[in-house]
């Protein structure tokens, strides 16, 4: 009769089994990070602004002579996603900075200085 492995040691054991597996993939995921982080992440160098530029440039072009109605809809669809994308990773780093989706969280005895001064002159002159 063999003795039953109880809920913690079942634990124990998946967590082996997952720090063991995680160990492995560590330099594949961290050449995977520095790869992108090179290719994605860094910001722009001053190499990179004349190109910046053009691009903006041509954008703007595009947008006064309306030449973006010419494009085919592929080409729209993909312009377009990728706007929506950029959109949303601002709106995700904007929650993330905030530590909150809703807004930003502030105390309920928090009173402005400035609004107090202007209600206590508002109260004093009535």
């Amino acid at each position: 009769m063999s003795k039953q492995i109880g809920l913690f040691e079942k634990l124990a054991n998946a967590a082996g089994h997952m720090y063991r597996y995680q160990l492995t993939q560590l330099p594949r995921r961290k050449a995977l990070w520095k790869d992108c982080w090179h290719k994605e992440l860094k910001p722009p160098t001053l190499d990179d602004w004349p190109a910046i530029k053009k691009e903006f440039k041509q954008m703007m072009d595009t947008v006064v002579s309306r030449s973006y109605t010419q494009w085919t809809v592929m080409d729209t669809l993909v312009r377009t996603c990728v706007a929506v994308e950029i959109i949303c990773w601002f709106f995700v780093g904007e929650a993330i900075g905030r530590r909150s989706f809703a807004g930003y969280i502030v105390p309920a005895t928090y009173v402005d200085k400035k609004i107090a001064n202007m209600a206590k002159h508002h109260k004093d002159s009535t």
